[in-house]
């Protein structure tokens, strides 16, 4: 228990006590000294790159009004499809042991693909009529019918097509490796989002999973060792992370005229901010969600005041958000620092000019030079990290 915690409780204590006997004058001195406490609430508007590199992003996503209609012909969606065909004459699994292996299977991305290509109609064999087949008839075909309109589309190779395991206790396909999930999205969004070079994990070469690691697509942020692990299976929950990151912040709708970006507008950011702006809003010091005091704070009417302010600032800030992140997306990112910057040409004037002087203007010109090329992380955009890269790195 906090300290701050502790003496409300023994002030609370002290008040209930003497609350039961005559209260004389140093009683009453006692009583008025004790205060109750006092809890100030601010709110800080979550940066660009922690909007983008945190997928806080779509933590708002349901107060961003899509403005593009989506295609009638995709009335079934891949929930429906999943219980569909898992709907089973004997029920000797629980649902949940069934759809995990799903989710974790090549036909289990290739259905959230799928979901997100809204623009590509499903494959039907000829003749097809759901109405006369049984529940789970109808949910392989429609599967079935999504993996063959990606071949169809060049997105998926026939050899890669894996519609068997549609046995009696599962539907699941072989598991979705992190290099397969690259090579689909690659070949679909490699002219909309052109690879830059930049991406240069430690453990794979293939331009497909270096491409994902440069577009920063979840699940392909290298880590401390600058590794992937591209053989490794694609984690549903970050798969379905990346099909809302490449709908906001990639090209991803196509049009007779080519790839083109989804238009969103905020809509009332109210209700969102309090289900959804915890991280963003202080108590104290103490960020809301992680704070120490008693949860009756959320009662209070000044938070609703700072959840409600927060809800306004970020409805003119998210769209300006989406335009710089998009923007930044197409920039290629800084993985060596000294082959990226120190030894390129593009930077030889300014890393000359920094070292050669020292000065603040120097060290602004060259930093300001960097981030006008480069996609910064949000760890790589600091200035004093890129003074001691310009110091140390030769």
């Amino acid at each position: 228990m906090s300290t701050l915690k502790k003496a409300w409780l023994l002030a609370t204590s002290a008040i209930l006590l003497v609350g039961t006997a005559a209260v004389g004058p140093a009683d009453a001195a006692k009583m008025a000294a004790v205060k109750k406490p006092v809890y100030t609430f601010t709110y800080k508007l979550p940066t660009y790159q922690e909007l983008e590199e945190t997928y806080s992003f779509q933590l708002f996503t349901h107060g961003m009004a899509e403005q593009q209609p989506t295609e009638s012909h995709k009335v079934i969606d891949g929930a429906t499809i999943v219980y569909d065909i898992l709907e089973l004459e004997s029920e000797t699994a629980p649902m949940q042991a069934l759809i995990d292996p799903f989710a974790f299977s090549k036909n289990g991305f290739l259905l959230e693909v799928s979901n997100l290509l809204s623009f590509l109609p499903p494959a039907y064999p000829a003749g097809y009529d759901p109405t006369i087949l049984s529940k789970r008839e109808r949910g392989i075909t429609e599967l079935k019918a999504r993996m063959q309109a990606l071949v169809h589309a060049g997105y998926l190779m026939p050899e890669e097509l894996d519609l068997g395991g549609f046995g009696a206790e599962t539907i699941a396909s072989e598991e979705a490796s992190k290099e397969f999930a690259a090579e689909v999205l690659y070949r679909i969004f490699k002219e909309a989002r052109p690879y830059k070079g930049s991406g240069a994990p430690k453990d794979s070469t293939n331009e497909a999973v270096r491409w994902a690691v440069e577009v920063g697509l979840p699940g392909f942020v290298p880590d401390k060792l600058g590794n992937v692990y591209p053989a490794s299976g694609y984690h549903p929950s970050d798969y379905q992370k990346a099909m809302d990151y490449i709908r906001y912040f990639l090209p991803s709708k196509k049009t007779i005229s080519g790839w083109e970006y989804y238009s969103f507008a905020p809509s009332d950011l109210n209700q969102t901010v309090q289900f959804s702006g915890g991280w963003h809003i202080y108590v104290n010091g103490y960020q809301l969600n992680s704070s120490p005091y008693h949860a009756d704070i959320y009662k209070l009417p000044a938070l609703a005041t700072t959840q409600s302010q927060l809800a306004s600032a970020l409805q003119p800030y998210l769209p300006k958000a989406l335009e710089h992140i998009r923007s930044e997306l197409k920039k290629p990112r800084v993985f060596d620092w000294r082959t990226d910057v120190i030894q390129h040409p593009t930077f030889q004037q300014v890393v000359a000019n920094y070292r050669k002087t020292k000065s603040k203007k120097a060290l602004d010109e060259a930093y300001a030079a960097i981030r006008n090329t480069y996609n910064l992380t949000l760890i790589q955009d600091n200035i004093n990290g890129i003074k001691s890269v310009l110091d140390n790195i030769k």
